[in-house]
């Protein structure tokens, strides 16, 4: 069975202001390309399929249209929700969509949402466990006492009932330990929502979802976030971004290749001075449709220094100045004056810093007898 895991949609963001949908459309469209390419049966989407948890109608529309080209294509959508999403919104219909081959788990379940598929191989089981706070686990369980992020996750994998002997995937929306963040993801102060990876360790293949940069996990392949299909902000500039294409066949043969996504426009970050910027034709071809963070260099501030970019560049999003300061300069200078004063100019000068008066005749000669004894002890 081929497999797609793909996470982290966040349909309706917005990148400073900026509408994304027209990109998103582009984007799923290019994972659906690769579907039919790669002659997938399933999709797995690992949570934050909106961007908030009452999206905007044109992030809905997207995402019935997405669906609906995905079911038509004949893939089974394995789909759960992330801590961006309303878990009871998302599980609207689940019933209904599920006998059409669209599983989607907004709210957890003890049992993990179990589905079996089959192909040539045997049975293969799908567990869905959408985010999950504690309180969620306390709650089902009925437990008194608090519990820490770990154990609720710990707790609700224990309850699935999983026979090792046939193949079973899981899709999972949680901060793993050790896993790499960045700027446009949402986490717990004191990294609090951490789990760890070996709570995992009875299945064949976790779709990770939480952290937007694709990345395995604890140095086990099978255990991976796809990261989010686009780079969601400007520290991802220079991060490539995939789908994984996971091919199960016999119990324990599971191949996994990341698919590179192509976005309708780059997100990148310019520094220069402005006349560098605007006289460089090879900068100018290359950026002209990225979505950019231009950081200047020039010393003084340019009038309408965006609007004068965007002429040239038409997705400039945010222009800042990354100078050195006049007063930064000034105490370089001073530095460099201070490291070539004699030991004996040095002194003086503290001694007038911390005084306001200049040494006396006697207290110089007093000084240059104590530095010749220093340097004749040397």
């Amino acid at each position: 069975m081929r497999l797609l895991h793909t996470s982290d949609l966040h349909l309706g963001i917005k990148l400073l202001d900026v509408d994304l949908l027209d990109d998103q459309k582009h984007i799923l469209n290019e994972i659906l390309g690769v579907a039919k390419k790669e002659k997938v049966d399933a999709l797995l989407i690992s949570g934050d399929i909106y961007d908030v948890s009452v999206p905007r109608v044109e992030a809905v529309e997207l995402l019935n249209e997405f669906i609906t080209k995905a079911n038509e294509d004949g893939l089974q959508i394995f789909a759960i929700s992330g801590n961006h999403d309303q878990a009871e919104r998302l599980s609207f219909g689940n019933k209904v969509m599920g006998k059409a081959g669209i599983h989607i788990s907004g709210q957890y379940k003890k049992d993990g949402g179990k589905i079996t598929l089959s192909d040539k191989y045997g049975k293969i089981n799908f567990f869905l466990l959408p985010y999950i706070k504690p309180i969620n686990v306390r709650t089902e369980f009925q437990i008194e006492e608090s519990i820490s992020y770990n154990e609720a996750a710990a707790k609700a994998v224990e309850n699935f009932s999983i026979d090792k002997s046939e193949r079973n995937i899981l899709l999972a929306h949680q901060f793993v330990t050790g896993g790499m963040t960045c700027e446009s993801e949402t986490i717990q102060v004191g990294n609090t929502d951490q789990v760890d990876a070996d709570i995992f360790d009875g299945f064949d293949y976790v779709a990770l979802g939480h952290l937007h940069t694709p990345q395995i996990v604890a140095n086990n392949e099978k255990i991976r976030y796809s990261g989010s299909p686009l780079k969601l902000s400007f520290s991802e500039a220079k991060k490539d971004k995939v789908c994984c294409l996971i091919e199960a066949k016999e119990k324990g043969n599971l191949t996994i290749k990341e698919i590179p996504l192509r976005p309708l426009r780059d997100l990148s970050i310019l520094k220069g001075s402005y006349k560098e910027l605007v006289d460089n034709a090879e900068l100018k071809e290359k950026y002209s449709e990225h979505y950019l963070r231009v950081e200047l260099t020039d010393e003084t501030d340019i009038p309408y220094v965006k609007e004068k970019l965007k002429t040239i560049y038409k997705n400039t999003i945010d222009v800042s100045y990354q100078r050195q300061s006049q007063k930064m300069k000034g105490l370089n200078s001073q530095i460099k004056e201070i490291k070539e004063l004699s030991d004996l100019d040095l002194i003086k000068m503290f001694f007038k810093e911390q005084t306001a008066k200049d040494l006396s005749k006697r207290q110089e000669k007093y000084l240059i007898q104590a530095l010749d004894e220093m340097e004749g002890e040397k």
